[in-house]
């Protein structure tokens, strides 16, 4: 008996050392600089009556590093949640430290652009904020890299959510494009060449 009180001793031992351990690595993880993070693409409807924004893909980080990606896909709204990589966060840290986003901005105009116009908006450690629509052939390679990285494959889609209801965002977003000088409108690709 006092055999296995000596074993069962030891493994309390190790689990609480074990717990130790884990909770300091837990507490030396890298922490974001900003409150929150969102980085959305989305298309622009417009109507006789009015333009409606619709976010196609939208990932949202909190000031712990939690993620939530969603994306609108043919069969529905995939919705995933993780944690960044500590790497991940420190690269955001870089830019997403109190600085403009349009810090960022290396160029103002393209010739041509087919690609999505994206919303971008953070909030700072000191409840700053700061938005942007952003064109990736307008930033910093680096720093539209890094944005693209904090995005990952959804698991799933749910077939019963056709689209992404964030009207406060949409709302921004108009705004924000409102203000906005030198936008590209999306142009559609060349005709293929015989």
């Amino acid at each position: 008996m006092a055999t296995i009180a000596k074993k069962h001793l030891k493994l309390c031992i190790w689990a609480v050392a074990l717990f130790s351990v884990m909770n300091t690595v837990a507490q030396n993880r890298v922490q974001p600089l900003f409150k929150h993070l969102t980085f959305a693409d989305y298309e622009v409807k417009k109507s006789a009556k009015r333009e409606q924004v619709v976010i196609t893909t939208i990932t949202e980080v909190d000031g712990t590093g939690q993620v939530n990606y969603k994306s609108v896909f043919y069969n529905g709204v995939a919705d995933t949640t993780y944690r960044l990589s500590d790497q991940t966060i420190a690269d955001l840290n870089k830019y997403f430290n109190g600085s403009k986003i349009k810090k960022f901005q290396v160029r103002n105009k393209l010739e041509h652009h087919g690609g999505d116009l994206s919303y971008l908006a953070y909030i700072s450690k000191s409840n700053k904020s700061d938005e942007m629509i952003i064109v990736d052939g307008f930033m910093d390679d680096d720093f539209y890299k890094t944005l693209l990285s904090i995005s990952t494959s959804p698991s799933k889609a749910n077939k019963k959510i056709k689209s992404i209801n964030k009207p406060v965002i949409e709302q921004k977003i108009l705004k924000c494009i409102k203000a906005t000088p030198n936008l590209p409108s999306e142009e559609e690709p060349p005709p293929a060449m015989d």
